[in-house]
Order: structure tokens, then C-alpha cells, then sequence
């Protein structure tokens, strides 16, 4: 997630590659007109009301939450109109899982699955992603 911040910052194109390059997604930046001087990571466990808006929001890692859902409820109240929303999942939570919670507020734009091979210090897993991309609805 740092580096697709770094990459923003930088003005580049944000690339989504899955395993063995089966999957790519490029995400060009024009669109959002990002202001870079404003793009930052950080690492949130709530989304307090605080932090105000964003034109581009990455999330992963949805099962270490203790409430995924409460969570992507409120995803609506910090992104920018015209911004975009890329969620990448694992196999819990599949696009129609996401359309239940997101649907009222965000409209899909596209939707992959990916596999991942992830070497550990014992074994590789291979397990299943899916990628989306989300705009709020107007």
C-alpha cells in the first residue's frame, strides 16, 4: 500500500498485477487529478470523522477487522465524489458479499479474481483475490 501511495505521489500509473501476471490492472491516475502534495498512507483501525476526504482509498487485509462491515459502511463518508474506492479481498468476501454493503452508496466499475501463490518460510499458499474498483454514485 505504501508504494501504491509513493506511485500516486509521483504521478504514475498505478498498477494491480495478480500471480505470474495473469491479472493487470491499470489505473490511470488523469481521471482523479490527484493533489499529490495531499496523498499519504495510514494504517486506520475505525474511520474516525476526523481525517477528513480522499480522492482514492486502498483497502485490503478485510478479515483482520473486527468489523469489516461497519468499516465499508462508512467508506462513503471520506471519499471524494468523483474519487475512487479499490478494494482488494480474499475469498470471504466475494463481489456480491461486497454489492450487499456497498451497493446503496457505490456503483462497481470492474471486478477481477486473482490467484496468489505466497511462499512462506514452510510452504506456498495459493488462495484467491478479488479486485474491485468502485466509484460513489451520483
Amino acid at each position: 500500500m505504501l508504494d501504491a501511495a509513493i506511485r500516486i505521489q509521483e504521478g504514475k500509473v498505478l498498477n494491480i498485477k495478480g500471480a505470474g501476471e495473469l491479472l493487470k490492472v491499470n489505473i490511470s491516475l488523469d481521471e482523479i487529478k490527484p493533489n499529490i502534495d495531499r496523498v499519504r498512507f495510514q494504517q486506520l483501525t475505525w474511520l474516525p470523522n476526523e481525517i477528513g476526504m480522499f480522492d482514492f482509498i486502498i483497502v485490503s487485509q478485510l478479515h483482520r477487522l473486527s468489523n469489516p462491515k461497519a468499516w465499508l459502511i462508512r467508506l462513503w463518508e471520506i471519499i471524494d465524489p468523483k474519487g475512487l474506492l479499490v478494494i482488494k479481498t480474499n475469498a470471504q468476501w466475494d463481489i456480491e458479499a461486497l454489492k450487499a454493503i456497498l451497493g446503496s452508496k457505490f456503483q462497481l466499475l470492474e471486478s477481477h479474481v486473482a490467484s496468489e501463490t505466497r511462499e512462506g518460510l514452510s510452504k506456498c499458499v495459493r488462495s484467491r483475490s478479488s479486485i474491485s474498483i468502485w466509484r460513489l454514485k451520483h
